[in-house]
């Protein structure tokens, strides 16, 4: 929290600052968001986390503060889902077992990126390449699991049986107490991002191509089927394709 007040008066003190020198934007911006390096108390054998679509939208603050030299920073607001499917598959002499689980987790959450850029002129436009970090909070978010257990015969000429089971809740922005509900799941609120980019912008118009990845561990606390608690953790990478237009 203290990040982000500090981010807000700098983002005041900038705009008492040369008019001549700054701009504002306001953009909107498909995501794609993946889970990574996620971590399990449960081993699996198989782990996929895909690429979800989600979107964002925000308001640029652009400062040219020296040269090609600026910062550019604001606020935005995205919506993102992150899907992890793990899979555990038991090969008996009679039958063959194998138990999947998918988890997605859809958040609602707020975002100041405060980035430094270097500004390339060309006589069709300025390219700036961005560096920089983000501090993020999650407003809210839900989730929904998808159970999934294949029972395959292989001594009845290979016959299967599929059982499937989902649930869904709300996601807690707190740490779990010892006895977890069932039907929610206790998550991280803020992290921290580390942002790269490459914008291009012509007269009012701007295209900025963004990496996000959150380097905090973003933790989960929910029940499987058997009542047991599992631990995950996950940090997250997230690339966008902003499109704005400069009112200012």
């Amino acid at each position: 929290m203290k990040i982000l007040v500090i981010s807000m008066l700098a983002l005041v003190a900038l705009q008492t600052q040369a008019q001549s020198k700054h701009r504002f934007a306001l953009y909107g911006s498909p995501l794609l968001g993946k889970s990574m390096n996620y971590y399990t108390n449960i081993p699996y054998v198989k782990l996929k986390q895909p690429y979800k679509l989600g979107f964002g939208l925000g308001l640029v603050y652009d400062y040219g503060f020296h040269n090609n030299f600026g910062l550019r920073t604001g606020f935005e607001y995205n919506y993102t889902r992150r899907q992890i499917r793990t899979e555990n598959t038991n090969d008996l002499i009679i039958i063959t077992t194998t138990s999947a689980q998918e988890r997605t987790i859809y958040l609602n959450s707020v975002q100041i990126p405060i980035n430094i850029y270097y500004k390339l002129n060309s006589d069709f436009g300025n390219f700036k390449l961005l560096f920089g970090f983000g501090y993020q909070i999650h407003l809210s978010g839900k989730f929904k699991d998808m159970f999934q257990t294949t029972r395959t015969s292989n001594i009845l000429l290979n016959q299967t049986n599929v059982t499937t089971s989902t649930n869904e809740g709300v996601i807690l922005f707190q740490k779990a107490p010892d006895n977890t509900d069932a039907n929610a799941l206790y998550h991280k609120r803020e992290n921290l991002c580390i942002n790269m980019g490459l914008a291009y912008e012509y007269k009012e118009y701007m295209i900025e191509f963004k990496y996000m990845y959150g380097v905090g561990n973003q933790y989960a606390l929910p029940q499987n089927p058997n009542n047991n608690v599992v631990t995950d953790r996950y940090s997250t990478s997230t690339f966008g394709l902003s499109l704005g237009y400069f009112i200012k």
